[in-house]
């Protein structure tokens, strides 16, 4: 509910600013981007949550990742290995895939 309402809100809005061929429309759709655009931004600089639950007791004291994220992080680190050795493979040349 805290991500699809918010989008939900915002397709709405601009949706019947595209719908109105006049001033208030088009600020309706520009100020819907403005939001949007901030939005992301303030996304992508916060960054994944990697701290421990405040509620958690392996957070006081325990281990760096909490159990609850073990799993997670294990296929982040596989994702990373993963895309890693794609990278470093050599390109495969378009004209002989066509074949």
């Amino acid at each position: 509910m805290t991500r699809f309402v918010p989008a939900a809100l915002l397709a709405f809005a601009a949706a019947q600013g595209a719908r109105r061929i006049d001033l208030i429309g088009v600020g309706l759709v520009l100020v819907t981007g403005a939001l949007v655009v901030a939005g992301l931004r303030m996304h992508w600089r916060r960054g994944p949550w990697r701290k421990p639950c405040e509620m958690c007791a392996e957070g006081l004291d325990g281990p760096v990742v909490c159990s609850g994220f073990r799993r997670q992080l294990s296929r982040e680190r596989a994702f990373v290995r993963l895309s890693a050795r794609w990278l470093a493979e050599e390109p495969i040349a378009r004209e002989e895939t066509r074949t």
